[in-house]
């Protein structure tokens, strides 16, 4: 599947596809009328969608207007966020994954390999092709393998151990810590109480820019001391302490 550089499939935005797909992801079957309703389109738009949705594999007919999702279908409409995604650089990374499982599929050296059993060494051998022929970087190597454990796991359903498709690790450099003389002159040079409270929030919570802009007062606890991160990294909650410096920045007015 093809997601060009303005986010779209055909004519159709990507996010309007995903949802498309997703919405008719529980059926079985569908028709023309389901497909336009699941779009939101008007009747008798749906047939270029339908065509389109053709065209790149994600649906198949069944019957004369009857449709049902393929494979890729399926894959298109589970792999992603549960949440929209609107930033070009993620649907790209969508599309290259997708891709990296394609070629995968279609690799003959490869194919070879997984039609009887999967070899540890193998699959060392095909990542030193990757690294040392195709001249690819950490982390094209890392979707490539990504991809493979997607073929194996969900579309030959052979539930491999981890280690049998070993993932290369990233080189971890070490991050440059502050002194606490550092720090105490970084919060200092804020310009405003504002600014000053943020950057003391960042540093005495260790929470994150993001969950920093989403942070309500009614998140924070100061009786029990502690601060409530709603749908953090992953969508998860999580509680964490609350110093008196920080509670001493803020009037108790403004705390629960």
């Amino acid at each position: 599947m093809h997601v060009d550089a303005k986010g779209t499939v055909g004519q159709y935005p990507v996010l309007l596809v995903r949802a498309t797909l997703r919405h008719l992801r529980s059926r079985l079957q569908w028709g023309l009328a389901e497909l336009q309703a699941a779009a939101g389109l008007a009747p008798g738009n749906g047939r270029a969608l339908v065509r389109v949705l053709r065209a790149e594999g994600l649906i198949e007919a069944v019957g004369r207007g009857i449709w049902t999702m393929t494979q890729a279908g399926v894959t298109f409409s589970a792999a992603t966020a549960a949440q929209q995604v609107t930033r070009a650089t993620a649907e790209r990374t969508l599309s290259e994954f997708l891709e990296r499982v394609t070629e995968v599929n279609q690799n003959p050296y490869f194919l070879a390999k997984v039609t009887t059993v999967v070899l540890f060494g193998s699959m060392l051998k095909y990542q030193a092709h990757l690294f040392q022929e195709k001249k690819l970087n950490l982390g094209t190597v890392q979707q490539y393998v990504a991809a493979l454990r997607f073929f194996f796991n969900k579309t030959l359903k052979r539930h491999y151990l981890l280690d049998d498709i070993p993932m290369p690790k990233r080189h971890r450099k070490l991050p440059e810590i502050l002194s606490p003389d550092e720090v105490a002159l970084l919060i200092d040079s804020a310009s405003n109480l504002f600014h000053q409270t943020m950057l003391m929030t960042l540093y005495s919570t260790g929470m994150r820019r993001a969950e920093l802009c989403h942070l309500k007062t009614t998140d924070i606890d100061s009786q029990r001391m502690i601060v409530h991160i709603r749908q953090g990294k992953g969508g998860h909650d999580r509680d964490v302490p609350l110093s008196q410096k920080l509670l001493a920045l803020v009037p108790v007015k403004y705390f629960a």
